[in-house]
This record gives structure tokens, sequence and C-alpha cells, in this order.
């Protein structure tokens, strides 16, 4: 099971996912859902999420493995903070 994106966490072209919910913290970040912006490209590229059983501010979360908008895989994430994908 894949850890949750946390902010600044990076995908493979190492562009950090940014914002989250400022609300819900993984060690001490903010857990990155559904449509955040990624990296220096915030005006097109969002994360995307995988996961349809765990759900932040009425967002699923994004996780290790998923790809953003621009279909580069996220890479880095929680090794202590993982959910299922189904």
């Amino acid at each position: 099971m894949p850890g949750i994106i946390r902010k600044n966490d990076k995908n493979v072209r190492n562009q950090p996912a940014l914002v989250g919910a400022e609300n819900f913290k993984i060690e001490d970040k903010n857990a990155i859902v559904k449509n955040d912006p990624v990296g220096n490209e915030t005006s097109y590229v969002k994360t995307t999420s995988s996961s349809r059983n765990f759900i932040v501010n009425g967002k699923p979360v994004t996780l290790i493995g998923d790809a953003d908008t621009n279909n580069v895989t996220r890479r880095t994430g929680s090794n202590t903070f993982i959910v299922g994908k189904s």
C-alpha cells in the first residue's frame, strides 16, 4: 500500500506538490489531495488520486505512484502513513 503525498514531496521530475490540506497534517506537512497545484507549473499541472477510500476535506488524497495531470509520477511521500487504493 502506498504512502500519502505531503506538501513539497516530489514527483520523478523533482516538481513539488504545493498547498495541501492545512487542517490535516502528516509528519507536520499538509496532506496533498486531488487537484492541488504542482511545482512551478501551478497554472495548469495538478495532482490526481487513485484512492477511493481516504478523503480529506471532500477530496481523495494523492498517493505515491499517482501521476500528476502531466503524467509525471509522484515518487516521494510518507513512509509511515499509508492507505489502500480500493
